[in-house]
């Protein structure tokens, strides 16, 4: 739910339309996030709101598709499509969460990501690593 609120509250005040070029990088492929993104939307429009998106829901859905998301202990099918409804899976990335998460935790999330069904190639590649590095160009050549 942190991390839901702390999108939530970007997008409300504004600070991620002011501030385009900021690149977000959201964990847990939004964590609960993906669940109430259209109530968020939805919350935009609502008059007794002092801090709210300018743009109203079109605004919160065009910030919510800017952003990335990590698969760290989240990679499954379910995760997958909550993601195609949200963004464009080139803005979604595999993460781990290393160190925090034990090798037991992190081997769990790369065989999930090994069994993903509905990507084409291209997509299972660009999630692994060529997303990250179309993300952080400067690092693609490492």
């Amino acid at each position: 739910m942190d991390t839901a609120r702390t999108i939530t509250d970007l997008i409300f005040a504004g600070t991620l339309v002011r501030y385009p070029d900021i690149r977000v990088i959201v964990p847990h492929a939004g964590g609960a996030l993906t669940a109430v993104a259209e109530r968020i939307a939805g919350f935009s429009t609502l008059p007794f709101l002092q801090k709210r998106p300018q743009g109203g829901q079109e605004e919160v859905n065009k910030v919510l598709a800017s952003l990335y998301y990590d698969l760290a202990g989240s990679a499954s099918d379910g995760a997958i499509e909550r993601l195609r409804r949200l963004t464009s899976l080139t803005h979604v990335l595999f993460g781990c969460d290393f160190p925090f998460t034990p090798a037991s935790g992190i081997d769990a999330n790369v065989d999930g990501f090994e069994k993903l069904r509905g990507l084409t190639a291209a997509e299972h590649e660009g999630i692994a690593s060529g997303n990250a590095r179309q993300l952080f160009p400067r690092l693609a050549s490492k």
